[in-house]
């Protein structure tokens, strides 16, 4: 009744068992559930496009609506009275991000974190120090960032193994940029890889119609994953987060370039977008090729995900991982049925 009353909200909910759903599942992005007299549906909004535009595509006027678009999105994300901060792992979309915020704003406060010899370290060092931000390096180690995972787990609630890793030094730089400074609000590169083809398979794309799928594809399974461990990486330690690559425009906008047009050029993965800023950050930086987030945050002599297979070797048994196999396969999940 109170809910009724305040927001005309029914106040009786339906068991989902009687609307056939007998597994909770995760609402597909830009979309809400009506339920009414027993059936249920679903509502989309704000779809991202279907298929690309067809124009004449020419590299200069893309990259200049581009920067304008991302310019635009970072500005209208600093309509807060909060300190901001932003993470800074030296890969191109957090440096990105920090330029356009370097130009927007004075005296940025930038964060990474690394074990002592990470190649995040070293290139975040750099950018830090072409654009004069306040640069804060959290230096973990291996005992730090191993044990920490059962917490990583329960915060993320997702067992998915690459979000797992990815999620381990998000979650930790969170922590510490809570307990050791005054900055709330974190801007981050989230969604470039997404929209730009940045990920190192996207070079072994079949055709250009096959990449811009896949691009789309990633684009709306992001609440399922990256955009899923970055909110409540940094959420969970009562931080809000904040992603200009994920802007609606600059989304619509990507996404309407054919496939073709984000194909690896010259040996480049998001070719696209280094051109875009190539003249604002070091060459290192801009040509710097992909490293996971987790990769960039291991050490140099061996990667972060080696370590993590001989710890996760040491507390789980062969006998146990054949039992959740099993469980695994014989998990029924149905699929959502969409209205």
């Amino acid at each position: 009744d109170t809910l009724k009353n305040t927001f005309g909200i029914c106040s009786t909910v339906t068991p989902l068992q009687e609307l056939g759903l007998n597994n909770i599942r995760q609402l597909p992005a830009s979309s809400y559930m009506m339920i009414e007299k027993g059936a249920y549906s679903f509502v989309t909004y704000n779809r991202i496009p279907q298929s690309p535009s067809i124009y004449s595509f020419n590299m200069e006027s893309a990259c200049s609506t581009i920067r304008k678009l991302l310019f635009s999105a970072v500005e209208k994300r600093l309509l807060c009275e909060r300190p901001m901060g932003c993470l800074l792992s030296g890969g191109l979309d957090s440096s990105i991000v920090t330029y356009i915020l370097s130009m927007l704003l004075e005296n940025i406060d930038t964060f990474s974190i690394g074990f002592n010899n990470s190649i995040d370290v070293k290139y975040s060092k750099l950018v830090s120090d072409h654009l004069k931000t306040t640069h804060h390096i959290y230096t973990i180690d291996e005992k730090e960032a191993l044990t920490v995972i059962p917490e990583v787990i329960k915060q993320i609630e997702s067992y998915d193994i690459t979000t797992v890793r990815a999620s381990i030094g998000m979650y930790l730089l969170g922590k510490y940029i809570k307990k050791k400074h005054k900055n709330t609000v974190i801007f981050s590169g989230e969604g470039a890889d997404e929209l730009f083809c940045g990920y190192l398979y996207f070079h072994n794309a079949p055709s250009p119609t096959e990449l811009y799928n896949e691009s789309k594809r990633l684009v709306e399974e992001l609440p399922l994953f990256d955009v899923l461990r970055a909110d409540r990486c940094i959420s969970s330690n009562g931080l809000e987060l904040r992603v200009p690559f994920l802007d609606k425009h600059l989304v619509n906008y990507v996404l309407s370039l054919p496939g073709k047009d984000r194909m690896v050029i010259k040996g480049y993965e998001k070719y696209i977008l280094r051109k875009a800023f190539e003249y604002d950050l070091p060459k290192e930086v801009v040509w710097r090729r992909k490293d996971g987030f987790s990769d960039g945050v291991g050490d140099i002599k061996e990667p972060f995900y080696k370590k993590i297979q001989k710890f996760v070797e040491t507390k789980i048994s062969d006998e146990c991982l054949k039992i959740c196999k099993t469980f695994q396969k014989e998990l029924f999940l149905p699929k959502i049925i969409t209205k």
